[in-house]
């Protein structure tokens, strides 16, 4: 099996999306492992700049959906509830524990898995109970993780997946917070950071 090459990289976008940024101490563990991963494929990878790095949790207006109402006022309509049901979810929940344990390789991205207690799952499920997303938009991940790097072009996956099982574990990450952003340039490349929603309080700023 080969990758297949993202071309969509550095496009402009609109999406709503809320996830967690990398401490800088992660940061750091990623870009030891995209330098191995880089040495292995020279040129063949792209690879997250650090201020890119983060964690989804959901989408609320997806990136690349064509939706029937233009994305920034559907993104109006649909705040108020949104937003008052993150906040309920969120609050009184204690920080989470991330361990990344594993580099996946797969078709199009080269992540870092990780593993908590179960919280990324109990909040998506809270909140997609209390709110109807827009037709189109896509499920919420059922894993952890963060997504390092993306292909420039066709590469053997056995082999990479092979080399990239035995280069891990990644970083420990602790998330005290989450974040609505809007994206601007994919994947995450230029975005502005909207509200925050931090674990165990119902204040923000």
């Amino acid at each position: 099996m080969r990758s297949v090459p993202d071309d969509t990289i550095g496009r402009d976008a609109v999406g709503y999306l809320v996830n967690a940024a990398l401490s800088p101490a992660a940061q750091d563990a990623v870009r030891g492992l995209q330098a191995l991963l880089d040495a292995r494929l020279p040129g063949a990878l792209w690879l997250a700049p650090a201020h890119s790095l983060h964690i989804t949790l959901l989408d609320w207006i997806a990136p690349l959906v064509t939706y029937e109402e233009d994305p920034h006022r559907l993104f109006e309509r649909v705040f108020p509830e949104c937003d008052r049901a993150l906040a309920a979810v969120v609050a009184g929940r204690s920080p989470v524990e991330v361990r990344f344990d594993e580099v996946v390789v797969s078709e199009r991205a080269i992540i870092v898995r990780g593993r908590d207690d179960g919280s990324f799952a109990s909040i998506r499920k809270a909140f997609t109970a209390a709110v109807e997303l827009p037709p189109g938009t896509k499920p919420a991940p059922r894993i952890v993780h963060a997504t390092i790097a993306r292909y420039r072009e066709a590469v053997d996956l056995d082999d990479l997946a092979r080399y990239a099982g035995g280069i891990g574990p990644g970083p420990a990450e602790t998330v005290r917070s989450f974040r609505l952003v809007r994206e601007n340039v994919l994947p995450m490349l230029a975005h502005d950071h909207l509200r925050d929603y931090p674990l165990g309080t119902t204040t923000r700023r």
